[in-house]
C-alpha cells in the first residue's frame, strides 16, 4: 500500500467512524498536533463536518485537526465555525486552526479580516495559494525564532547571574543541574562554566562528573562529544564502565574520538573491539583509537595472541600520514622486525612530526641507535632521541663515539648529551674519550673537570689515567684561556706521576706567562716554542714587553730561524701597543730551539 492509499484509508476511517470510536479519536489527536497532513485525508475529515457532528467536543476535535490541511476547502470550513453564531469554544478553536493553517497570527480573532483574507485566497490558483501560505509561515517562523532567541538569551543571562551568586558549597550542584538541563543553551552554559572551573584548577564535587557521564547518553552526537571531553578532564570515579559502554555503541566519528580520548584513562580489555573498529575507520578517530591501544599496552591489559595480531594488522593497514607516535610505539613494542624496519624508514619521512614520533618510539629499540644517529644528519631535531637511545642502551666509549657523529641544533644540547653519556665512564675511558676527534674544548673541559678533586680510592688518586687526564685538562683550559684553571689542574697532578707527563714544563710556562707571573714562568722552564705560543696570547697585555724581554734573555741566539721570525713579528706587534721596544736579538747561529728547565 502506498502512502497515498494509506492516507485515503485514514480519511475514510475518520469519516465513517462514530464520534466515540477510539481509532477515530486517536487519528484526530495526531492530526491536531501535526504541522501539516496529507491532503488525501481531508475528504474523510470534511465528510465528518458535513454530517453535522452532534457534540461540541467532537466538533472541537475536528476543528483542531482541520488546521493541519493547506487548502481552500479547509479554510472555508474553519471560517464557518469561526462565525459569531457559533459557540465560544468552536470559535476559539477555529481561529486557532486558521492561524496554524495560514501563519497569519496578525489577524487574531477578527472574523471580518479572516473573511476578507479567505476571499482573496479563494481567488488564487494553487501555486499562488501555496506561495502565500509559505510566505506567512516563513514570517511567522522568523518571528518565533527571534522571540525564542530573546527568551533564551534572557534565560541564559539569568542562570549566569545565579551562578555568580552561588556560595562555594553550592557551585558543584548548580553546575550539575546546568549540565542536565534539557535546553541546549543552558547545557552549553554549564559546559562552559565547568571548563572555566577546570582551567582555574578548581576542585569540583563528584556530582559534576556524574552529570558529565549522563551527557554520554544524549541524542545529539555533539553533546556526547562534549560530555566525553568533560569526563576526560573530570575523571569521575567509576567512569570507565559508562565510557566503554558509550564507546561500544557510538557511530559518530567526532563523538567516538572524544570517547576514545576518555577511554584511555580507564584502559581495559573490553575496549579492544571499538578500538579496532575505529582504527580501521581511519581519519582522526583512528589516531585517538591508537592512543587508547597504547594506553592499554602500557597498562598491560592488551590481550595477547590473536588480539594483538588483529591490532598489528590494523596498524599495518593505515597509510603513513595517519600514523602517530602511539602507532610507532606499538609497532616497536609488539611488532616484528618488519614493523621495526617500517618505523626506522619513517625517520626519512617528509613529515617532521612523523620523523620525531618514529625517533621517540625507536629510543626503546637497541638496534636502532645507528639509524637514529644517521638520521640526525638530515634532521637535527632527532638528536635528543638519538642521545637518549645511546645513553639507555650503549653508555660506553663505543656509544660515545657513535653519538659524536650525530648532528644537533645547538652546541649546548650536543655537549650536554655527550657529557651525560660519559658521566658513567671509568677514569681511563673518560680520559680516552675526551681526546677523541670531534670533542670540542668546552666538552673536554666539562668531562675532565672532576679529576681535579681526588677520588676516594688511593689507586684512582695516583693512577696514570688521572695524571694524563689532568694534563689534558690543563691544555684544554689554556686553549679556553682559563689560565688559573690550568694551573689548578697542573697542581692536582700527583707528584710521583709528574715526571711521566710529556711537555709539563711547557704547560706550566704558558699558564704562568699568560698570567704575568714571570718569575714562576722562568722557574717552569719550557721550550722556546711554548714561550712564543704564550706570547701570541698576551701580545696586548701590559706585561708583554717584559715577558718578551725575558724570552730573549732565556733563549737568546738559541732560537731557530723560524722562531726568530716569530720573535721579530711579536716584537713589531708589541712595540706599537706598549710604547717601548723589547730586546732585539742578534741573529747568527740559528741552532734550533732549546729547553731551559724541565719543570
Amino acid at each position: 500500500m502506498s502512502d497515498r492509499d494509506l492516507a485515503r484509508a485514514i480519511g475514510r476511517a475518520i469519516g465513517e467512524a462514530g464520534p466515540d470510536d477510539p481509532v477515530r479519536l486517536a487519528f484526530l489527536r495526531v492530526l491536531g498536533r501535526s504541522a501539516s497532513a496529507p491532503i488525501e485525508i481531508w475528504p474523510g475529515l470534511k465528510e465528518s463536518f458535513e454530517s453535522d457532528p452532534s457534540s461540541e467536543a467532537d466538533r472541537v476535535s475536528l476543528l483542531t485537526a482541520a488546521g493541519a490541511f493547506r487548502n481552500a476547502s479547509a479554510i472555508g470550513v474553519l471560517l464557518r465555525y469561526a462565525s459569531p453564531e457559533r459557540s465560544a469554544a468552536e470559535r476559539e478553536t477555529a481561529f486557532a486552526s486558521l492561524r496554524r493553517l495560514s501563519g497569519r497570527w496578525d489577524l487574531g480573532q477578527d472574523y471580518q479580516a479572516w473573511e476578507a483574507w479567505a476571499e482573496r485566497m479563494a481567488s488564487l490558483d494553487e501555486a499562488s495559494f501555496l506561495r502565500e501560505l509559505l510566505h506567512w509561515k516563513a514570517l511567522n517562523a522568523d518571528e518565533a525564532r527571534r522571540q525564542r532567541n530573546a527568551v533564551t538569551t534572557r534565560l541564559v543571562d539569568t542562570h549566569r547571574q545565579l551562578w555568580l551568586r552561588q556560595p562555594p558549597e553550592g557551585q558543584s550542584a548548580f553546575l550539575a543541574s546546568l549540565l542536565g538541563d534539557p535546553l541546549a543553551e543552558i547545557r552549553d552554559l554549564g559546559i562552559s562554566l565547568v571548563r572555566q572551573q577546570l582551567a582555574s584548577a578548581r576542585t569540583l564535587e563528584p556530582v559534576v562528573g556524574e552529570a558529565a557521564l549522563n551527557l554520554l547518553k544524549a541524542q545529539r552526537a555533539s553533546v556526547r562529544a562534549e560530555g566525553a571531553s568533560l569526563v576526560n578532564q573530570l575523571a569521575p570515579d567509576g567512569g570507565g564502565g559508562p565510557v566503554a559502554e558509550a564507546l561500544a555503541a557510538e557511530t559518530d566519528p567526532a563523538a567516538a574520538r572524544a570517547l576514545l580520548g576518555a577511554a584511555a584513562r580507564w584502559p581495559s580489555e573490553d575496549l579492544l573491539p571499538p578500538v579496532l573498529r575505529w582504527i580501521r575507520h581511519g581519519g582522526r578517530p583512528a589516531s585517538a583509537a591508537v592512543e587508547t591501544a597504547w594506553a592499554m599496552h602500557r597498562a598491560d591489559v592488551l590481550p595477547s595472541g590473536q588480539a594483538r595480531a588483529q591490532l598489528l594488522e590494523a596498524l599495518r593497514g593505515r597509510p603513513e600520514e595517519e600514523l602517530n607516535g602511539a602507532a610507532c610505539r606499538l609497532m616497536v613494542a609488539i611488532g616484528d622486525e618488519s614493523d621495526h624496519a617500517k618505523v626506522v624508514a619513517l625517520l626519512r619521512s617528509e613529515q617532521a612530526g612523523l620523523r620525531l614520533s618514529a625517533a621517540e618510539a625507536l629510543v626503546d629499540l637497541p638496534g636502532a641507535i645507528d639509524a637514529l644517529v644517521d638520521a640526525t644528519t638530515e634532521d637535527p631535531d632527532l638528536f635528543d632521541a638519538a642521545a637518549r637511545a645511546v645513553r639507555r642502551h650503549r653508555a660506553s666509549p663505543e656509544g660515545f663515539t657513535t653519538l659524536l657523529r650525530a648532528r644537533s641544533r645547538s652546541a649546548e644540547d650536543r655537549r650536554a648529551a655527550l657529557l651525560r653519556v660519559s658521566s658513567g665512564f671509568g677514569m681511563s675511558d673518560l680520559v680516552e674519550a675526551s681526546g677523541l676527534e670531534g670533542v670540542e674544548p668546552l666538552l673536554a673541559e666539562a668531562m675532565l673537570a672532576g679529576l681535579v678533586t681526588p677520588p676516594g680510592d688511593e689507586a684512582g688518586t695516583n693512577s696514570r689515567a688521572r695524571a694524563t687526564g689532568l694534563a689534558r685538562l690543563a691544555w684544554v683550559r689554556i686553549e679556553l684561556q682559563d689560565f688559573e684553571g690550568a694551573i689548578a689542574a697542573i697542581e692536582a697532578i700527583p707528584g710521583e706521576r709528574r715526571e711521566s707527563i710529556e711537555g709539563l714544563g711547557d704547560l706550566k710556562a704558558i699558564a704562568y706567562l699568560c698570567l704575568g707571573r714571570l718569575d714562576e714562568a722562568r722557574e717552569a722552564g719550557g721550550s722556546a716554542a711554548a714561550w712564543l705560543d704564550a706570547m701570541e696570547m698576551i701580545v696586548d697585555r701590559p706585561f708583554a714587553p717584559s715577558a718578551l724581554e725575558l724570552l730573549a734573555s732565556l733563549f737568546g741566539e738559541d732560537l731557530s730561524e723560524p722562531e726568530q721570525e716569530r720573535y721579530a713579528a711579536l716584537r713589531a706587534r708589541i712595540s706599537p701597543v706598549n710604547g717601548e721596544g723589547p730586546v732585539e736579538i742578534e741573529t747568527g747561529r740559528g741552532s734550533g730551539s732549546s729547553e731551559s728547565g724541565s719543570g
